[in-house]
């Protein structure tokens, strides 16, 4: 997921740890942060930009300080069935997400869960569509200039799309 200033994205996996990278070189920042007992499900950073909060399959919890890297909190065992999804603000779900400025919706189609669709929220055309992956896709996040798509797939990559609309 996107940091709130847009300079830095959070990534989790299924090796259990969380990676924190400079959106603008893709050089790693921090990581990787481990305190996890399962793969990670989901990262947020928090509104302030200070905390990242993931939770795993296995329903553990984690909080992380950006500027140190360290873990403040966790792993806190919450979830009997594992959590799927901790969210300091509702930019972002597993497969589909709305850009801030409100105008377009980006998620997976049904047909096909390697790809991602972007559509105009008013009109409900599509208006891009990014196939880069090779599996399926995990999340799905907007900058918060709305100019950019954060993807993470099953195929282990994260990618940053640009809309040129």
């Amino acid at each position: 997921m996107f940091s709130g200033d847009g300079k830095q994205l959070a990534s989790g996996s299924k090796d259990k740890t969380i990676r924190v990278w400079d959106v603008k070189s893709g050089r790693l920042i921090w990581g990787p942060l481990r305190g996890h007992k399962n793969w990670i499900m989901f990262v947020e950073f928090s509104p302030d930009g200070k905390r990242i909060v993931s939770a795993s399959s296995g329903g553990d919890v984690c909080v992380w300080n950006t500027g140190t890297g360290a873990l403040v909190s966790g792993p806190s065992k919450q979830h009997e069935e594992g959590a799927l999804a901790v969210v300091f603000t509702p930019r972002s779900t597993w497969s589909c997400a709305v850009s801030p400025n409100g105008k377009w919706i980006a998620e997976n189609p049904t047909n096909n869960w390697k790809t991602v669709q972007v559509w105009d929220a008013k009109t409900g055309q599509v208006v891009a569509t990014f196939s880069e992956h090779t599996d399926n896709v995990y999340s799905v996040s907007f900058s918060p200039d709305s100019k950019q798509i954060l993807t993470t797939s099953m195929d282990k990559t994260i990618q940053v799309h640009t809309l040129d609309l």
